[in-house]
């Protein structure tokens, strides 16, 4: 299915595709929990573990690579959307059978943790903020799906939405 044409004629009345940029970020989509908070003396701090700090600044960091010195963020203000694919590995229990359909050719959609919205497209979003996006508020309409593949990544696409003149 060709999801960009299937996303185009669900646009709303007077918009338009515009700029647009691809990325892809090898390895298995990590779920990005909220902040943890914990106690310093009378007070509550809050903090985000180490590991989601350091998954953070490497999507950072691959973002700013494929997308070139010459991007500009996107603008706040200007509708966005953003269409996800993330690629997990197979699950231990799965067979050697369905691996060879699914190698064949056969979509298997992801119907396991993590969930989508709150965890994966959250985490990814704050990544990419201040590189692909001033904020991610510019999100107007998104949408993603969750498969099992042989090679994990996230892939995303990204389009400013314009006004028709």
């Amino acid at each position: 299915m060709d999801y960009h044409n299937f996303f185009r004629a669900m646009l709303p009345p007077g918009y338009d595709w515009g700029r647009s940029v691809s990325l892809s970020f090898p390895g298995k989509p990590k779920a990005v929990q909220s902040f943890r908070f914990a106690n310093a003396g009378k007070f509550a701090r809050k903090y985000q573990p180490q590991e989601t700090l350091e998954w953070k600044n490497y999507i950072r960091l691959l973002a700013m690579e494929q997308l070139g010195e010459d991007w500009i963020p996107i603008k706040a203000g200007t509708p966005t959307c953003v269409l996800y694919y993330f690629a997990f590995p197979f699950p231990a229990d799965m067979s050697k059978k369905e691996q060879a359909r699914i190698e064949a050719g056969e979509a298997r959609l992801h119907a396991r943790r993590p969930d989508m919205c709150d965890n994966l497209r959250k985490g990814l979003n704050d990544a990419l903020s201040g590189v692909v996006w001033e904020d991610d508020a510019v999100i107007a309409m998104d949408s993603g799906v969750k498969a099992m593949d042989f090679r994990p990544r996230i892939e995303m696409h990204v389009y400013e939405l314009v006004k028709k003149q």
